[in-house]
């Protein structure tokens, strides 16, 4: 005959047990805690993921980037922008925002923008090409205002003659009887550094002497009747 089990009636051991009563201050410190945690959270994804804040000891010439432990140079004034990253700038310093530059290492090379005024920095460990290592690939003709604009495109064969002229020929002083209505800059572009410009200025005198000259280096050139089925 199957034995029937009866419940015994068994109290639960912790129904009647009352939780103990938590001190307030407690609650109050974990959440001061917490808070804390949170700002120093905050703090550091901005210092290591968020804008860097270099540092310079030649301020206008040289900036520092410890979080990389890159020292960019001020460029000559030869090397312009091709296109900024200016979705948010890559570092600041006083105030001044560097930018990446499309199909550049920002380790490389950064740019500032005021006012469509240019400044580009390079890591002093990797020096900018000089125009003979530059890579020509082609150049805009442009007029120069407050800014520069293109009114005409060289063939990549004139381009790198203007280029080869320009680093070639004997160089000689600056005339002084330029005919400013004759001034161009030419904006080489270049095949290897797709990231950068690189311009010089072409000008007549008033006797009609045509020049190229690399302004950033002091080099100008008589180009006598050179190029003279582009710059008629």
């Amino acid at each position: 005959m199957a034995q029937k089990y009866k419940n015994k009636g068994y109290k639960n051991s912790f129904e009647n047990v009352e939780p103990k009563k938590q001190s307030p201050w407690m609650a109050i410190t974990l959440c001061a805690l917490l808070l804390v945690a949170i700002i120093l959270g905050i703090v550091f994804a901005k210092s290591y993921f968020g804008v860097m804040h270099f540092t310079s000891n030649a301020p206008g010439e040289t900036v520092y980037n410890p979080r990389t432990g890159v020292t960019y140079m001020l460029a000559p004034m030869c090397y312009q922008p091709v296109t900024l990253i200016t979705k948010a700038p890559y570092g600041v310093y006083d105030g001044i925002n560097y930018y990446a530059l499309q199909d550049a290492d920002p380790k490389d090379v950064l740019t500032t923008d005021e006012d469509s005024i240019y400044d580009i920095y390079y890591n002093v460990e990797k020096p900018l090409p000089t125009l003979s290592e530059f890579k020509v690939s082609g150049a805009y003709v442009c007029e120069v205002g407050m800014i520069a604009f293109a009114i005409d495109r060289m063939t990549t064969e004139s381009a790198i003659k203007a280029a080869e002229l320009v680093t070639t020929l004997e160089k000689c002083e600056q005339p002084m009887n330029i005919d400013q209505d004759s001034v161009l800059y030419l904006y080489f572009t270049s095949s290897e550094y797709k990231h950068l410009y690189y311009y010089i200025t072409y000008f007549t005198t008033e006797d009609g002497e045509r020049y190229l000259m690399d302004r950033s280096f002091g080099r100008c050139v008589n180009i006598g009747d050179e190029l003279s089925d582009v710059f008629e």
